[in-house]
């Protein structure tokens, strides 16, 4: 039995995993760069260009969602009531760890920069509906723009999924098109973080999953790997060299279509590396290192200054950056087993006893179809 088919009969993929954890630390070093003040240096202006490129580490994070809830949706199809199994399982997936961060934020954001967020805005956030409301689109919790184009996503993947692959790319096209109408017409700090401008790069993760299972048992599925990973690779080196490519609109799909063909690659190959269990365990706990990172920076950035002082220019941006890497998954690691693994689980009991009790509802309706 191949790597692939061990994974799949797990219900993991590691390269999902693993490709999980690299844009999360791609991310984390992007605003290592950008976020303290004064701004970290790198020398090297094809290093630099390449850690700047890192904002668009939020497009692979997009592409896998798109592409690993079409992987785990047959999963909950197989339950009682798929939609209940879906949508419980992403709310306790995402939900507990964004509320304690909100919390912390807000506690912060009073004590340490006498800022007050206002019970509208906390309440807004709560809702996890933020992205709807201009101004108020990039959420209270550092870096969770991401979290409210996410929440969105999740409530109209089910009907979009339901779809075939041609009208997906339809619904992507017509989105798109309103995106295109509506950032002429809004603030472009609010329509860069609008849900409609990203539906497309999940709706690209989602025909990934397409083809990725179309090609998966191919006779030249390695052969065919390597290619996608060499045209994913050019496709994002040659978007990268262009000026803030993470904030041109007309840049978005070629990058989205650039990772998607990297992460097709990279199932396809079977890379070793992405099997290895450092970046496994960065991949599991992503999503608390892409929440916790932001305040760590922030509050380190007097350490960053003290390095950039002592240091060389050529090695002190590196030296900030490891020091960083020790710190934020240390923490992120607790965020993730205090929060969100007693999240996940509760949101498993939660469906556990929803099937339990209608399984006893169907049994007294008809004893018959009791499977004992």
């Amino acid at each position: 039995m191949s790597d692939t088919k061990q994974q799949e009969g797990s219900g993991r993929l590691h390269f999902l995993d693993s490709l999980r954890g690299l844009a999360a630390l791609y991310v984390v070093a992007f605003h290592l760069l950008i976020v303290p003040q004064p701004n970290p240096v790198i020398p090297s202006a094809s290093l630099r260009l390449l850690v700047e490129f890192g904002g668009t580490g939020v497009f692979l994070f997009f592409v896998i969602s798109g592409f690993s809830l079409s992987l785990t949706m047959p999963r909950h199809d197989r339950t009682p009531w798929p939609a209940a199994s879906y949508g419980v399982s992403r709310i306790f997936r995402i939900a507990p760890l964004f509320y304690a961060m909100l919390i912390l934020t807000v506690i912060q954001d009073d004590t340490i920069f006498g800022a007050r967020d206002g019970l509208r805005n906390i309440l807004l956030n709560s809702s996890l509906l933020f992205n709807l409301v201009p101004h108020y689109q990039e959420g209270i919790v550092w870096a969770s723009g991401t979290i409210g184009v996410e929440m969105l996503f999740y409530a109209v993947f089910l009907p979009i999924y339901r779809t075939s692959p041609i009208i997906q790319i339809g619904i992507g096209l017509a989105s798109l098109g309103v995106f295109a109408v509506a950032d002429s017409l809004l603030p472009a700090h609010y329509t860069f973080w609008s849900v409609l401008g990203w539906v497309q790069i999940f709706i690209i993760g989602m025909l990934a999953f397409e083809l990725y299972d179309l090609l998966k048992d191919h006779q030249y599925a390695r052969t065919i790997g390597l290619l996608a990973i060499i045209g994913g690779v050019a496709a994002l080196g040659l978007c990268a060299i262009q000026t803030l490519a993470d904030k041109n609109i007309a840049l978005r799909i070629p990058i989205g279509l650039g990772y998607a063909a990297l992460l097709i690659g990279c199932g396809l190959r079977q890379l070793p590396f992405l099997s290895s269990r450092p970046l496994r365990f960065y991949g599991r706990i992503s999503y608390s290192v892409y929440l916790v990172h932001p305040p760590i920076i922030v509050h380190c950035s007097r350490l960053y200054y003290f390095v950039a002082q002592a240091l060389p220019s050529a090695l002190s941006y590196w030296i900030c950056l490891a020091a960083t890497l020790v710190v934020v998954p240390s923490i992120a690691f607790l965020a993730y087993r205090f929060v969100e693994l007693p999240g996940i689980r509760l949101g498993k009991h939660m469906l556990d006893s929803l099937w339990r009790q209608s399984a006893l509802v169907a049994y007294f309706s008809d004893p018959s179809s009791s499977p004992h």
